[in-house]
């Protein structure tokens, strides 16, 4: 499913590339999203069948960290393309080591360590239904509550990934400076993410370090928000603040359903909620931020969105898990 996901993924982005059209663009870029569902809860479920619980935290934490890397690459190098080669070269430059490193997966990964040969002495539930699964996603109120403040911090993640990079072009007229102010949120995510993950099988208590990282996210959107007037330096390094946070912790969210849907075999159905919750709140955010962007100005809108995240950081506390 990994493999299909980044095939797919990286032809919708060709399409989008070559589109002529609105209508065009919005169809092959909704396509290429739900392609992309395909990786995360699949991946989920490679570390859950690699790695016992206690030892899941860091290399869950090392795949996020690579993931914000490779954010932080994108965002200065998409810059870079638009002003250079025009808007069409993102959707096609990226994607190909993506299409290419989808074969070497597939050469290269096995979906248990006994289909490598290497012995682990663990019991494996696979037989549960399409209903049972998503009954056992959904029937834990602390499940729910999860999903929630993911998506609280989706919300945040996408209003920085979607409206600083603007922010900043509006305040410098540079696009590659708003690149990379918007690239280095994900620097601090990768580095935080390694950390988080570290943390994690330390204290085996996920709860904790989401409430830590969302609230510091919390509290960098504040001051990024009253302070427009400041060395774009120090926007930065709240940018990189905020994606210490925001960007790391995802590593902690998502071992929360790997650890819960273990026990029935559901741990990548779990992940398939959370991320759903994710990107619907992910979705609204466009529509929320632009509203209040026309209505009021950047300063309401980025204190709503720290609000948002502040909210989030409080829902996972009952979990304790």
């Amino acid at each position: 499913m990994m493999t299909f996901g980044g095939i797919a993924s990286s032809i919708t982005n060709i399409l989008v590339s070559i589109s002529s059209s609105f209508t065009q663009i919005l169809g092959f870029w909704g396509l290429n999203g739900y392609v992309q569902a395909f990786g995360y809860p699949s991946c989920c479920k490679l570390y859950s069948n690699w790695f016992p619980k206690k030892d899941r935290g860091k290399p869950l934490g090392f795949n996020e960290g690579l993931q914000s890397l490779s954010s932080f690459v994108i965002a200065p190098l998409g810059a870079f393309l638009i002003a250079t080669f025009g808007w069409r070269y993102v959707y096609i430059i990226p994607v190909i080591p993506l299409f290419l490193l989808s074969f070497v997966f597939y050469y290269v990964a096995r979906n248990y360590p006994h289909d490598k040969n290497i012995p682990i002495k663990r019991e494996y539930v696979t037989d549960t239904t399409t209903i049972n699964a998503y009954k056992s996603a959904l029937s834990d109120w602390r499940m729910i509550a999860a999903y929630v403040s993911y998506g609280g911090s989706q919300f945040g993640r996408f209003v920085i990934y979607t409206w600083v990079a603007k922010y900043i072009y509006e305040l410098t007229g540079n696009i590659i400076m708003a690149g990379w102010v918007t690239g280095l949120f994900a620097l601090g995510g990768s580095i935080g993410s390694f950390f988080f993950g570290w943390l994690s099988d330390i204290f085996q208590k996920r709860w904790p370090l989401i409430t830590i990282g969302m609230l510091l996210s919390t509290l960098s959107l504040i001051i990024f928000a009253i302070s427009p007037n400041a060395p774009i330096i120090i926007l930065s390094i709240l940018m990189a603040l905020c994606g210490f946070g925001i960007e790391a912790v995802e590593t902690c969210y998502f071992l929360l359903p790997i650890d819960v849907g273990e026990e029935t075999g559901t741990e990548a159905t779990g992940v398939g909620v959370m991320n759903a919750f994710g990107k619907l709140f992910a979705t609204f955010q466009g529509v929320l931020f632009g509203l209040l962007l026309d209505l009021f100005n950047f300063k309401t809108s980025f204190l709503v969105t720290a609000l948002i995240c502040l909210l989030a950081a409080l829902l996972v506390i009952p979990i304790r898990k």
